[in-house]
């Protein structure tokens, strides 16, 4: 998968990862083109350090132009 910042695409394995938050981390990918004045999505917590567990949620922080 790639996650978008700025229209680059930075390569991120999903491998070993829950469907779900597979799913979750797709479909935030496609933030950036679907939402004017997004640049960056990042995944913060614990599935950025690998650490999820079956009851983590996904964080995320959203960049954008404006607020």
């Amino acid at each position: 998968m790639g996650l978008e910042d700025s229209g680059h695409p930075v390569d991120v394995s999903l491998d070993g990862l829950p469907a779900n938050v597979g799913e979750v981390l797709d479909a935030a990918r496609l933030l950036p083109r679907l939402v004017s004045g997004v640049v960056g999505i990042a995944a913060v917590w614990s599935w950025a350090r690998a650490a999820g567990r079956a009851d983590s949620d996904v964080d995320l922080v959203v960049l954008a132009n404006e607020p």
